[in-house]
């Protein structure tokens, strides 16, 4: 009798839950896969602000500090229309400030 109990509760869990996996384990993924591409761009946005709030002050001292860039690093102002525009410009790479608004390029060297 344990046996036949054993083989009708076996069969029966089988049986109920047979079809669920398969169903189960798509919605596992898709929420799994929705979560994580939620988890990444949150991620990559923070990893976008963290790069810009550390560009603008990397500008923001290189102009504001003359050696902060090293020996070769020139710095220049002038105005056009009005506009203030701020330059410290080494062999790396160049910061210009519009008005408080800073950019930075970086150059690359292909030798």
């Amino acid at each position: 009798m344990p046996e036949m109990l054993h083989h009708f509760v076996g069969h029966g869990i089988g049986t109920v839950f047979h079809s669920q996996p398969l169903i189960f384990h798509h919605w596992y993924c898709y929420t799994s896969l929705r979560a994580s591409c939620a988890l990444l761009a949150s991620l990559n946005l923070l990893a976008l602000m963290v790069k810009e709030e550390v560009d603008s002050t990397l500008a923001e001292y290189m102009i504001n500090m003359k050696q902060s860039c090293g020996k070769d690093t020139q710095h220049n102002e002038s105005s056009i229309d009005g506009i203030r525009i701020r330059e410290a410009r080494s062999e790396s790479f160049i910061v210009r400030d519009y008005q408080g608004e800073y950019y930075l390029y970086y150059m690359y060297n292909n030798k």
